[in-house]
């Protein structure tokens, strides 16, 4: 970005002085002026979709991943739960059948 500031100072037309012509705007001119640019091109262009579309793979990859590790976490969760739940079956069943030994083995 550019920024240019200019004072352009002409002398005026006094009483009873030829006229002067200007080139100016006005006898004493001020200008202030902005210049802002940017350069486009077909290879920024293209550059910039090749990226946006590698960032929207990377964040589908992610989405994708993220539901991956749900399912493995559930799955895990419920294997767990079924795990402990035929543990205390497996223990309830060793002790009825001492239980049972016990109670007709004799002394």
């Amino acid at each position: 970005m550019n920024y240019n500031t200019q004072y352009l100072y002409t002398q005026g037309n006094g009483p009873g002085e030829p006229v002067r012509l200007h080139a100016n705007n006005a006898v004493h001119e001020y200008i202030s002026q902005g210049n802002v640019h940017q350069i486009l091109d077909l290879t920024s262009i293209s550059n910039f979709r090749r990226v946006s579309a590698v960032a929207a793979a990377a964040r589908a990859r992610a989405e994708v991943a993220s539901r991956g590790l749900v399912v493995t976490v559930v799955r895990s969760y419920y294997a767990v739960a079924a795990a402990q739940t035929k543990l205390l079956s497996a223990q309830r069943a060793t002790d009825e059948g001492d239980r049972f030994f016990k109670l007709y083995a004799g002394p």
